[in-house]
């Protein structure tokens, strides 16, 4: 009697996986198909009722799956979309939750990366960008646009005429 009820709790668990399995698999069958419809093919202008559709479908697969890897790559995917399609907030939301629940995702450092961006020169909030920046550059030194990185935080507040001028004064220093 104890057999048969442990032999078929492990087969209800085993039905269980399963089909938790085969869901995963048609929300990413839907996912990659809705990706290739996302752009015009003509312009590569982003489709905002489809750039919302993916963003949903990205979240909702990052839900059913909150630890898979591939969460990660989804809510990446859906923060970029979300920033093309002019979201900013929620794309700034949608990295924020890569950096929180997926530290050792190794497109974390971009996470951090564009969250700055988006801060910077979507939302104009110098501060907060320069705290995402500087954030980027402690946890990740050797991320591959740090020296770009550095920059930024150096030029930050500068207006593009004072650049511009510091850039033609370093060429006419070194002409000379």
């Amino acid at each position: 009697m104890i057999f048969n009820k442990v032999r078929l709790f492990a087969i209800s668990v085993g039905i269980i996986i399963v089909a938790g399995c085969n869901e995963n698999s048609k929300l990413q069958k839907e996912i990659a198909q809705k990706e290739s419809e996302l752009k015009n093919d003509t312009t590569g202008v982003v489709n905002y009722a489809k750039a919302q559709q993916m963003i949903d479908l990205y979240i909702s697969y990052a839900r059913l799956n909150p630890v898979d890897t591939i969460s990660a790559y989804y809510l990446f995917k859906a923060a970029d979309v979300a920033a093309h399609a002019h979201q900013p907030q929620l794309a700034l939301n949608l990295y924020d939750s890569v950096i929180i629940n997926f530290p050792k995702y190794n497109g974390v450092a971009d996470a951090y990366f564009f969250k700055a961006f988006l801060l910077d020169n979507v939302q104009y909030d110098k501060v907060k960008a320069s705290e995402a920046y500087q954030q980027l550059l402690v946890k990740f030194p050797n991320y591959h646009q740090a020296e770009s990185v550095r920059w930024l935080l150096q030029n930050m507040y500068k207006t593009d005429l004072e650049i511009a001028h510091e850039l033609i004064g370093k060429q006419n220093d070194s002409i000379q």
